[in-house]
């Protein structure tokens, strides 16, 4: 919808939230995986119709 971001992942127990955009998603998510890894688990957003 116009004017609503996409959360592209999320959990209950997020200690942080990351906007990726574009070819930056993935990044991002990659990002995301390594740090649940370590054992903290953030949002991710994609504003892709701000």
């Amino acid at each position: 919808a116009v004017g609503k971001a996409k959360i592209v992942k999320k959990s209950s127990k997020d200690v942080a939230f990351v906007i990726g955009a574009g070819i930056t998603v993935d990044e991002t998510l990659k990002a995301s995986d390594q740090l649940y890894k370590q054992g903290l688990e953030i949002r991710v957003l994609e504003p892709f119709t701000i």
